[in-house]
């Protein structure tokens, strides 16, 4: 904040003015640096984006192939472009009658465009219209407050745009239009519409969330049923103690941070209401298939309930949606199987030693591993008998890799979690959210069995190409 404290300013004030005229020669300085790295690290992306684009573009040809961005945008040129749109638009216009553009919200400027051109004729005149008695009409159906940003090429401010487009086409060719809102909600209870409303009621609120800034207002369909909003407090990080690096992984989430508490704290109300409360209108109590959670996005916070339930014996049916390799009960799993293929990989081998399925610690595995001379399975083959750990990791891993060369996938990891209870001991360091990885990883090996050759290699091959 200060170059120097004010005693010194007072003593010698043309130091200080030296001073800051360097401040503001090196802030001057470390801008222009800036900006000269940003600008080649953008023309270093837009290098690579190009080539890829090109590779992209000779690959579709090679194939004669398009793509989807390609039908829109070889229609458009296709509607607007040369002799031939008069001729194309002339031969469609005897076959449209109406047009309906669903999640209008969401459609691009390119397929506006394509929209415009084929419905061009439809107010140029009606003397199509009388001739065969039909009324040609455009029905768009969208909702801006609804539109996915980015998705395709969406941009909500388009749908009124062209909704005032298609205003005035219609008024000068003496067409009806109707826009009509519809402020009535089938899915919610007033207390949570009008709630919602109240939110967006200040217009600083409303910007960005429709192109004309009106009030928003909803009715529920539901109007005699009842409903609660509750605002809790927020919960800030505390001044705790920061855990080493060294020992701990750099995403590791803190057990006391704000999203483990917050999830203690609606994990324990779940529970109370369980059993007790009563849902206004209904007669029977909550049960704990009456409650749904839902997430602006599913970590860091998904996991964290769902070991807070299980920890309260609460009855959850777990994460609605897991990527199955990035949990790390399953990458333990894999990293077992990866070994038994593989046993000079030392990294997957490290891997093994510090998961629940050995008891090996980091000092005791630094400890083999540095200064050794050659694969670490050898080192722990050859030095098995210094420690407790070590030999019930070599044992472990002998007979786990003697079954792999026999035993299909599912057998293979049935045996390992039942009967020798590894899976008690995921669950033990990992907690009760891992059960729910575990369980979809057995089923995928059964699947994988019941379509292919039974493998252990190309099972697990399988599993890290397809992203389940």
């Amino acid at each position: 904040k200060k170059l120097a404290v004010k005693a010194l300013v007072d003593a010698r004030p043309d130091l200080c003015e030296t001073l800051e005229r360097l401040q503001a020669a090196l802030g001057a300085a470390e801008e222009q640096r800036r900006a000269a790295h940003a600008a080649a690290l953008a023309e270093a992306a837009l290098t690579v984006a190009e080539a890829v684009r090109d590779e992209y573009a000779t690959a579709k040809r090679a194939r004669s192939a398009l793509d989807y961005d390609d039908l829109i945008v070889k229609t458009q040129h296709l509607l607007e472009r040369g002799d031939a749109a008069a001729w194309v638009l002339y031969k469609l216009d005897g076959g449209i009658d109406h047009v309906l553009i669903d999640e209008a919200q969401d459609t691009s400027p390119e397929q506006w465009r394509i929209v415009k051109a084929l419905t061009a004729e439809f107010y140029a005149g009606n003397g199509r219209d009388r001739d065969r008695g039909v009324a040609r009409t455009i029905f768009a159906v969208g909702d801006e407050k609804q539109s996915i940003f980015s998705f395709q090429g969406a941009d909500p401010t388009q749908f009124d745009r062209h909704r005032a487009h298609f205003h005035v086409a219609a008024s000068a060719a003496g067409h009806d239009f109707i826009a009509e809102p519809l402020i009535q909600s089938r899915r919610s209870v007033p207390e949570v519409l009008r709630f919602v409303d109240a939110v967006f009621a200040p217009e600083a609120a409303r910007a960005g969330l429709t192109a004309d800034g009106a009030v928003l207002r909803h009715e529920a369909h539901r109007a005699q049923d009842k409903g609660c909003v509750e605002v809790w407090p927020t919960f800030k990080p505390d001044d705790a103690e920061e855990s080493d690096p060294w020992d701990t992984p750099v995403d590791l989430a803190p057990r006391h941070g704000p999203a483990a508490r917050l999830a203690h704290r609606i994990a324990l109300a779940i529970k109370g209401w369980i059993g007790k409360a009563r849902l206004p209108g209904h007669a029977a109590r909550v049960k704990a298939g009456d409650i749904m959670i839902l997430l602006p996005r599913r970590e860091p916070f998904g996991s964290a309930i769902i070991r807070e339930l299980k920890q309260l014996d609460v009855p959850v049916a777990g994460a609605d949606r897991i990527r199955l390799a990035e949990q790390i009960a399953v990458m333990d799993l894999i990293a077992l199987g990866r070994f038994t293929l593989l046993p000079e990989d030392d990294y997957t081998l490290a891997c093994v030693l510090r998961s629940p399925l050995c008891t090996v610690g980091e000092a005791e595995l630094f400890a083999l591993s540095h200064g050794r001379a050659g694969h670490l399975w050898r080192e722990l083959q050859r030095r098995r008998d210094e420690t407790a750990s070590w030999r019930e990791a070599h044992d472990f891993l002998t007979a786990m890799r003697t079954r792999a060369d026999f035993a299909p996938p599912y057998e293979f990891y049935a045996h390992l979690l039942i009967a020798r209870g590894m899976r008690l001991m995921l669950l033990k360091r990992l907690g009760q959210e891992a059960s729910d990885a575990i369980d979809e990883f057995l089923s995928l090996a059964l699947a994988y069995e019941t379509e292919n050759t039974p493998s252990l290699e190309g099972f697990l091959a399988w599993v890290e190409r397809g992203g389940a």
